[in-house]
């Protein structure tokens, strides 16, 4: 995968998430939070039918020590108990034994193979079909769950997760702009600019920055800021120093956006 299609797929999360459709955690190590071992979540959420559709990787470090099986059955519990929902899929590659057993293991139940699925790798593959019930027999969170971390819309907010699903007060703040680039003539030149807003904006602000619109046009770039902050006001002022920064810079800053949302809504 390259950078510009990890940066679309991590686009693509962030617009789930913000609309309800999707949902994605990060899993961290309890004792370094900013070590990532991996990620699950929820890849579609369809809230007529009640479904939703499971995925999840590790890195290969932090494979064949159960944590997958853990982070799994904790997304599962909470997709039934505060999502709602009445039914999990997920597809796995034949081929892959290791995460056939972790579904299993979690309580899914093999219910068909779907041929010719998908394509990767240039290869189409075949696909086992698991399912999720409420109350299927082996399903339980019999396991200390992982810390997991949130992705809301362009930043990752640490959820301290318990079986109840309380997490600690906060805010996560997002500004969305457009800058114009009168004078550029290239995606180079266009990327330069980008590159140090980006910089500027993290070490600055300490803020999480992804461009989000405008990635074919030479004078036009959307960018997502993200900040977290325990208090409201200081969230506010984070974002509006942010906002100054841009509009005080070279290019033109032609339209912003300031969402501010509660982690305990």
């Amino acid at each position: 995968m390259t950078e510009a299609e990890a940066a679309g797929l991590v686009c693509e999360r962030m617009m789930a998430a913000k609309k309800g459709a999707g949902a994605s955690f990060a899993v961290v190590d309890e004792q370094a939070a900013d070590r990532l071992l991996g990620s699950t979540g929820l890849f579609s959420i369809d809230r007529q039918r009640c479904l939703g559709v499971v995925a999840y990787w590790l890195a290969p470090p932090s494979r064949g020590k159960g944590i997958a099986t853990r982070a799994v059955s904790t997304l599962c519990e909470w997709a039934f108990l505060t999502v709602g929902l009445a039914r999990l899929e997920l597809r796995v590659d034949v081929r892959n034994e290791p995460s056939q057993r972790v579904a299993e293991r979690v309580g899914f139940m093999r219910e068909g193979t779907v041929r010719s699925s998908q394509e990767v790798h240039g290869e189409r593959i075949d696909e086992y079909l698991y399912a999720l019930l409420p109350g299927d027999p082996r399903f339980g969170n019999r396991f200390r769950p992982p810390r997991l971390v949130f992705v809301a819309p362009g930043v990752r907010v640490e959820r301290g997760w318990r079986l109840n699903n309380e997490m600690g007060a906060g805010y996560v703040g997002i500004l969305s702009v457009e800058l114009h680039f009168p004078e550029n003539g290239s995606l180079k030149g266009k990327r330069k600019f980008v590159k140090s807003a980006k910089e500027q904006l993290r070490r600055r602000f300490g803020a999480s920055v992804a461009e989000v619109d405008h990635h074919e046009l030479w004078q036009r770039a959307g960018l997502a800021v993200s900040c977290v902050s325990r208090g409201y006001s200081e969230l506010e002022e984070l974002l509006a120093a942010a906002e100054r920064y841009l509009g005080a810079q070279e290019y033109e800053l032609v339209s912003t956006e300031r969402r501010i949302v509660s982690l305990e809504d």
